[in-house]
């Protein structure tokens, strides 16, 4: 199963991020965290799961999600499909103080995990205070984190060596930037961390992650494969875990399989 998060800040044009989105939404539920009703409202698609502090959520929104209360009106897609749990009278509100050991978004990843989310889509998140920024790219260090982050610029993905080591982006411009970093884990043991690479300008092949490497504005090769097609960017992870960031036009596919580059 896959789970939606709208969480509060800016972010992404729905039109920007429909490729990601679109092929989650037969199988998935959807958290509104706080001020992220903003961003569900403005994408009309209508959480499952609605809670937070409150403290910042616009109260055209919050009538906006009470207005399908008593209905089983059903939530549309793009296409008019409903997602998993459209069907759903009772209104799932949760309010949670201001003054708590967990923010919104770390409720919302914990509450996707409870209901066994396997993949798990962070929407929104940007611009704002940057301890916040800071806050949710610590996320990915914990056990409750996303997947897949859509900013409202870039898409950050998540991938390891243990569940999902192979990644190849597509449909990056010319000279797009192309960004990775390490993710070193509280109980990280051995950070050496190796993480192969094809198509991309500078390899990452022999970068010394655990001194403080990291590829910062790497970029796509510009030379066509045999078909003519541009080259697409191939990373497996060997050992360790990471985050690729990348502009919001590119498409990603994961393996399993840990097959040699």
């Amino acid at each position: 199963m896959n789970c939606i998060i709208f969480t509060g800040g800016n972010y992404p044009e729905k039109s920007e991020i429909m490729h990601f989105i679109e092929p989650l939404q037969s199988n998935s539920i959807i958290i509104a965290a706080d001020s992220g009703m903003n961003a569900a409202m403005a994408y009309d698609m209508k959480p499952d799961f609605f809670l937070g502090d409150m403290d910042s959520v616009k109260p055209e929104a919050v009538a906006w999600f009470k207005s399908f209360e008593g209905s089983d009106k059903t939530s549309k897609t793009t296409k008019g499909a409903p997602h998993a749990a459209a069907h759903q009278k009772p209104q799932n509100i949760e309010t949670f103080p201001q003054d708590k050991d967990f923010s919104d978004t770390e409720l919302a990843l914990r509450k996707a995990k409870s209901l066994g989310a396997d993949f798990i889509v962070l929407i929104g998140g940007s611009g704002g205070r940057l301890d916040h920024l800071l806050g949710i790219l610590e996320l990915f260090k914990g056990r409750n984190r996303p997947d897949l982050w859509l900013a409202e610029e870039n898409a950050v993905c998540f991938i390891d060596a243990e569940k999902r080591p192979r990644i190849e982006v597509d449909a990056l411009p010319e000279n797009a930037p192309v960004s990775v970093f390490p993710v070193f884990k509280p109980d990280c043991k051995d950070r050496n961390f190796v993480c192969k690479s094809e198509g991309l300008v500078w390899q990452l092949d022999s970068l010394d992650w655990k001194s403080g490497a990291v590829s910062l504005s790497n970029r796509r090769k510009s030379s066509a494969d045999k078909t003519g097609k541009d080259m697409s960017v191939r990373l497996n992870i060997q050992k360790g875990s990471f985050i690729v960031i990348v502009p919001l036009c590119a498409s990603f596919s994961f393996s399993a399989v840990n097959a040699e580059i």
